[in-house]
């Protein structure tokens, strides 16, 4: 018997708040938990790749779980990413995540080496059996981890008791659809990539974990409730004028820096992205800025 979560939606990726030394802004994701939750998003994801999951130290993970798991106070979803490159910090992480009130938890593919196939189903399956009756899921970055999640391992791993999920941030939209009919009746299959979100429902996607909820959750909210109720063409105008943000937030050599800068433009200062991300440049502070004063969530 499968653990029980309902996933559907739009999950919020969130951005990891910074002092200007560099030092968690409690304050400011417990502002960023209360907004986010305030828009009506039906979960939270702390500890993501836009929330530079690399570059926190575990007790940093856990000071911002029970933070978040706090201040949601069963509010909203609570999915913190525990991932690690190695299988001990990630059950560590995990099991904490478990105890103190986190709703489920994702684990990324290691990173840094690339296991095999055997390798790979064993480390999920400790991970599994590590915690019981806690929803995982699993969590398909290849862009940065170097290698996918195939759609047959993927369906493998669904046989594991606590995996519910996972979250496909391959942007392989013929590997999304092969996942999705190889488990869709096992476990939730939910996009990663803002801007494959409305064709991922439309193939029966129940939902996405996006980072540029952190910015306009309430147009991704828009796109996600359109399309439930059947209005296709609405839901296709809210994907067609966020496409210029989506735009502006692709450079990689600064991420999550833009992220960063257009939360803190919709009044949340959370703060630098640590080094070595580079901050945006004046030209791309103001590119984003005008696409945000298009979508009237800031004044000019």
């Amino acid at each position: 018997m499968k653990t029980k979560i309902k996933l559907e939606g739009v999950i919020a990726a969130m951005v990891t708040p910074f002092q200007k030394n560099g030092d968690l802004n409690i304050d400011a994701m417990k502002t960023l938990v209360d907004w986010l939750i305030s828009k009506g998003v039906q979960g939270i994801f702390p500890i993501s790749s836009v929330g530079e999951t690399a570059k926190l130290t575990m007790e940093e993970k856990k000071r911002l779980i029970r933070v978040t798991v706090d201040s949601a106070n069963g509010r909203a979803l609570v999915m913190p990413g525990t991932g690690f490159p190695d299988q001990k910090r990630t059950e560590e992480l995990t099991k904490y995540a478990k105890e103190v009130g986190a709703d489920a938890a994702l684990i990324v593919q290691p990173y840094y080496q690339r296991p095999s196939a055997e390798i790979l189903y064993d480390y999920f399956k400790a991970i599994n059996d590590a915690v019981n009756d806690f929803p995982l899921l699993l969590y398909n970055i290849p862009f940065w981890c170097g290698y996918e999640l195939s759609p047959e391992m993927i369906s493998t791993l669904s046989r594991l008791r606590n995996i519910v999920g996972v979250k496909d941030s391959g942007m392989n939209m013929i590997n999304f659809n092969l996942t999705l009919h190889l488990v869709r009746k096992k476990i939730a299959v939910l996009q990663g990539a803002d801007m494959l979100f409305l064709p991922s429902l439309v193939l029966g996607c129940p939902g996405g974990i996006l980072a540029g909820a952190n910015i306009v959750p309430e147009l991704e909210l828009e796109i996600y409730n359109s399309f439930i109720k059947g209005n296709l063409e609405d839901a296709k105008a809210i994907h067609d004028a966020l496409l210029p943000l989506w735009l502006a937030l692709e450079d990689y050599g600064s991420f999550p820096s833009l992220f960063k800068e257009a939360v803190t433009a919709r009044g949340i200062p959370v703060g630098p992205a640590r080094k070595p991300a580079r901050p945006p440049t004046l030209k791309q502070k103001e590119r984003l800025r005008q696409v945000l004063m298009q979508l009237q969530v800031v004044e000019g």
